[in-house]
């Protein structure tokens, strides 16, 4: 059963009726790797070919359609990991007291019924 345990605070594990989807990190392509890595941010983690992260620190637009109606997402060539519940997220355009955060941001429903943009 495969676990996004690479992102600090994510506690998604796969199962076969999950609606969670596991990626492999870019381990052949040292750029695109090196920006998962800075999206990340998780010191002296060094990533492995069975290192995972699940599909909820991606946005919807990062994934490609599979053809043939075959439900499996697929990431496109140049994505980076971008979403991260609960991390404060850096923001020069909205000013207020209290941080803005991405769980605030981007809320993941298990059962696809809903994503909320929350301004606060």
């Amino acid at each position: 059963m495969p676990t996004c345990y690479v992102v600090p605070n994510c506690k998604s594990r796969g199962s076969i009726d999950s609606d969670f989807h596991f990626f492999t990190f870019p381990i052949n392509d040292g750029i695109r790797l090196e920006k998962w890595m800075l999206a990340i941010n998780r010191q002296g983690f060094i990533p492995k070919k069975s290192s995972r992260i699940c599909n909820i620190h991606f946005l919807k637009a990062d994934f490609v359609n599979s053809p043939g109606g075959i439900y499996k997402l697929k990431l496109k060539s140049n994505t980076v990991p971008s979403v991260f519940p609960g991390r404060p997220v850096a923001s020069t355009s909205i000013s207020s007291e209290s941080p803005v955060y991405q769980s605030d941001v981007f809320n993941y429903n298990a059962n696809k019924k809903a994503t909320f943009i929350i301004v606060k």
